[in-house]
């Protein structure tokens, strides 16, 4: 879905949506 460049920025987007 998003590019590896924004591959970090939903790595952190899942920690707060799930954490």
């Amino acid at each position: 879905m998003l590019s590896p460049k924004r591959t970090r920025f939903r790595k952190q987007h899942r920690g707060r949506m799930k954490g």
